[in-house]
């Protein structure tokens, strides 16, 4: 999830966003389809990429059409042990975390993801590819509420069932967990850097939010900067992809760039398949670009993580909390409060062999996604039989 800073206050009243340059686009279109992910793996020479099971979309309205995109992903060797729902963060897009899915099938479990509405190739809301809105993180609850009961269908399934989730996701992952149909559905839960307090949080921003809202400018940005998505990286990123040669000196600002994450090859990867995508399906359909959240999402995100900590006793998922500290895209305090009041346990993230680990732990260099690894499987206790 991007950061929401402090500049958010009354004065964002009078910001609509605009203008802006995206990077060059790739000569490959990325159109997220099963055969498309095969082809950029091949082209890029991303051997290790597991090739997911399934790339389809699914509607939770029952018209077939193609709203919510997702994946699934079944281990190459033996029986799966469990299943893992992966829930991502704002802005992120399914193949973001392709890392981290091949760490979980390597452990023996089934996964599945998806793109949130309102990002990745997932229907949006409003009459723009890259402006963030959502109306309420309700319309999220009920996404994740079919994906997981008519999709995956997993209170049926067997094994070990874990939801993992990053920083909009774990706050969507909560009120899943809170939800009565939610509360009983996963032995565990794994949040990264969740989001239980936006940065900011100040009676003067949500009054300055509200007015604008109010004054039906909820779809404009929040934030003081461009509305198109811009790569992190000088020039094209994708000759960065396929040269293995992704570097600091190649960053746009990379002060700003290791407040997500210091792995610059994973970026580059991301970076590439947003350009690959762009305009890929058609210049009215969504692409992987995503930029600013608009105030309709802040309103939302606002009212989301107020009733968060209003129900958190309804809690009885095991739940661990492994976050970057400090965190310059989500409020470590909001999380620490969260903590105390469910009773479960945050742990801390501060920097592996000398690199101070960013908000995007997972997407991160490897000895902070091993330290990552290493309390998820200490906390995650896999059913025998």
């Amino acid at each position: 999830m991007k950061q929401i800073p402090v500049a958010i206050i009354v004065s964002s009243v009078l910001i609509s966003g605009g203008g802006g340059t995206a990077s060059a686009q790739s000569e490959m279109s990325y159109i997220g389809d099963k055969a498309s992910f095969a082809l950029f793996a091949e082209k890029f020479a991303k051997a290790d990429w597991p090739l997911p099971e399934t790339i389809s979309f699914f509607d939770p309205a029952g018209t077939g059409a193609p709203v919510i995109r997702y994946a699934h992903w079944v281990p190459t060797k033996g029986a799966a042990k469990g299943t893992v729902v992966h829930f991502n963060g704002r802005t992120e897009f399914i193949e973001r975390n392709i890392y981290s899915y091949k760490d979980l099938l390597d452990r023996g479990y089934e996964v599945w993801a998806l793109d949130w509405r309102g990002q990745g190739l997932s229907e949006r809301q409003i009459d723009s590819k890259q402006r963030h809105s959502i109306d309420s993180f309700d319309t999220y609850v009920a996404d994740a509420t079919f994906f997981i009961d008519d999709v995956i269908k997993l209170k049926s399934a067997g094994g070990t069932k874990v939801l993992l989730a990053h920083s909009m996701g774990g706050q969507i992952a909560l009120r899943y967990l809170l939800s009565d149909s939610g509360r009983n559905t996963f032995d565990y839960a794994v949040l990264s850097s969740p989001l239980l307090r936006v940065p900011g949080d100040r009676w003067y921003v949500r009054a300055g939010n509200f007015l604008k809202t109010s004054l039906g400018m909820g779809d404009w940005c929040v934030l003081e900067k461009p509305e198109t998505w811009a790569s992190d990286f000088k020039g094209n990123s994708c000759g960065l992809v396929s040269a293995k040669s992704a570097a600091e000196s190649n960053l746009v600002d990379a002060a700003d760039a290791g407040k997500y994450t210091h792995a610059w090859q994973k970026l580059a990867d991301s970076n590439c398949l947003i350009e690959s995508s762009r305009d890929a399906r058609g210049v009215a359909s969504p692409d992987l670009r995503l930029a600013c959240p608009t105030s309709d999402w802040l309103r939302a995100a606002f009212a989301s993580t107020d009733l968060v900590m209003e129900t958190f006793s309804k809690l009885v998922t095991p739940t661990l909390i492994v976050r970057a500290m400090p965190d310059a895209a989500v409020d470590n305090d909001g999380q620490t409060e969260f903590c105390k009041l469910a009773k479960i346990a945050c742990i801390d993230v501060e920097a592996e062999e000398g690199t101070r680990a960013g908000h995007e732990l997972l997407i991160e260099v490897e000895p902070i996604r091993r330290r990552f690894f290493r309390e998820f499987d200490g906390f995650v206790k896999v059913k025998k039989g």
